[in-house]
């Protein structure tokens, strides 16, 4: 006796199902080897996790950009935090006190 069960694939959905398991396979080992390589540039404790040593090497790459970014651009941070500080310190009222008393001492006035 032969029994013939109907089977109907959707083939959109196997597609489909192909496709994300596929996605994440490639992404899990894209992120394993990033996390590899950022792990190689932090020198932790042995007994530290990989992704403890990813995530601090990490911060030591940003770190070091940011470091590098302070750097190159130091006079021109300076300059532009001396500006808005001068401009800040102008608009209070003690400033102008100051600046009135020193006009009033040139002047030959005190006050």
């Amino acid at each position: 006796m032969i029994i013939n069960i109907p089977l109907q694939l959707d083939e959109a959905i196997i597609e489909k199902q192909i496709s994300k398991d596929y996605e994440k396979k490639v992404t899990d080992v894209i992120a394993t080897r990033i996390e590899e390589i950022l792990a190689e540039n932090y020198r932790g404790y042995w007994a530290e996790s990989q992704k403890s040593r990813a995530k601090n090497g990490l911060s030591l790459l940003v770190r070091a950009s940011i470091d590098e970014f302070l750097n190159s651009n130091r006079d021109v941070i300076i300059e532009a935090a001396s500006k808005e500080l001068a401009e800040k310190l102008w608009r209070t009222k003690k400033a102008k006190e100051i600046v009135a008393r020193m006009d009033g001492e040139e002047d030959g006035t005190d006050d």
